[in-house]
């Protein structure tokens, strides 16, 4: 076995053994034991569980130390890179994932690249296992499309979120893919590349797959024939998306009914008594202000200001300094106290007696 032998009272030799006494050339390597899977992946699910339900600050740790464990497992001298890999590149997803909700895009760049270089080696179809990790691939582009726009990159943003829509549309394609698994994936990354086109200066251009991502999930959020529980809160996002893109090429008064349907969504799974107002309470708030905007724009300043005063009032909530995160709402309350100035003076130009 290599290791040292004893005799059997328990002493070692006392013989005289040619360098006895010297230091040895090396020292021995400490033999540090190797984590088991199962914490790994414990670890990866807290994290996953607390971010779900609003505490993502708190979900980091579980999920820093998720990644390090699994670079551990995976590691190519003294782990099982081809058992493992997959499962690294699923904990440095979610890592990105995190570090981005808390506040930390830069940070987030890190992990969110090399879990992109991981599945595209995975998914290669000459050496990985394209059936199985595609979908994957497609996951981290839109994620890495995302982490590059929040730390000012949308040119390079462009790229990953165009080849993740490709990707999802084969995967969902109704003759050769699995349309009920991957249309939610497509709508996702439809959104996103809206997203992207329309920070390059491309709105009219982004119309087209926003349009399209409202269209699937208010398929896939229908009470009917859906899952509402599960994609009305996506839906929610895409209305608000296609309202911001309608407004930007000159269309406000075709943004107002999606901006108000999106106040309406969110306000019911921000409900206090139904919904989970610790989750869905920024985007209440978001879509507030988004609505007053788009009330503005159509000269409805003084009906504007009853959304932007409530999103106020959220935003402050949401910093106090005791009950909620100023360092992450700060800037949102900033902006918003700003837009209900504005729209105040604005409402006092147009009616001057008031």
């Amino acid at each position: 076995m290599g290791s040292r032998k004893r005799h059997s009272n328990g002493h070692r030799s006392r013989h005289t053994v040619p360098g006895a006494g010297r230091p040895p050339d090396r020292e021995p390597r400490p033999h540090t034991p190797r984590p088991h899977p199962d914490l790994a992946t414990s670890l990866n699910n807290l994290a996953a569980l607390l971010s779900e339900v609003g505490k993502s600050k708190e979900a980091l740790e579980p999920a820093t130390e998720a990644v390090t464990l699994r670079r551990r497992l995976a590691d190519p001298q003294t782990g099982n890179p081809d058992r493992y890999t997959p499962h690294l590149a699923e904990s440095l997803n979610n890592l990105a994932a995190l570090l981005s909700e808390v506040g930390k895009s830069k940070e987030a760049l890190e992990p969110a690249t090399e879990a992109v270089t991981l599945y595209r080696r995975l998914a290669d179809p000459q050496t990985g296992n394209p059936d199985r990790y595609t979908p994957h691939l497609a996951g981290s582009l839109n994620n890495l499309a995302n982490r590059l726009s929040e730390v000012g990159k949308p040119k390079e943003a462009f790229q990953p979120a165009t080849e993740a829509v490709t990707l999802y549309r084969e995967l969902a394609d109704p003759q050769t893919g699995n349309p009920d698994r991957y249309t939610p994936h497509l709508a996702g990354s439809l959104n996103n590349l809206a997203n992207r086109l329309s920070e390059v200066g491309k709105p009219k251009e982004a119309l087209e797959p926003a349009t399209e991502a409202v269209t699937l999930y208010r398929e896939l959020a229908d009470p009917q024939t859906g899952n509402p529980d599960r994609y009305t809160p996506h839906l929610a996002g895409s209305l608000n998306n296609l309202a911001a893109l309608l407004s930007e090429v000159g269309k406000p008064k075709e943004a107002l009914e999606p901006a108000t349907e999106a106040v309406t969504l969110y306000r019911r799974l921000a409900d206090p008594q139904t919904g989970n107002p610790d989750r869905y309470t920024p985007h209440l708030a978001g879509s507030l202000n988004n609505l007053a905007a788009r009330l503005s724009e159509v000269g409805k300043s003084k009906e504007a200001l009853e959304p932007a005063t409530e999103a106020v009032t959220l935003y402050r909530r949401l910093a106090d300094p005791q009950t909620g995160d100023p360092e992450r709402f700060g800037s949102p309350l900033a902006r918003a106290e700003r837009v209900v100035l504005d729209l105040n003076i604005t409402h006092t130009d147009e009616d001057p007696d008031q």
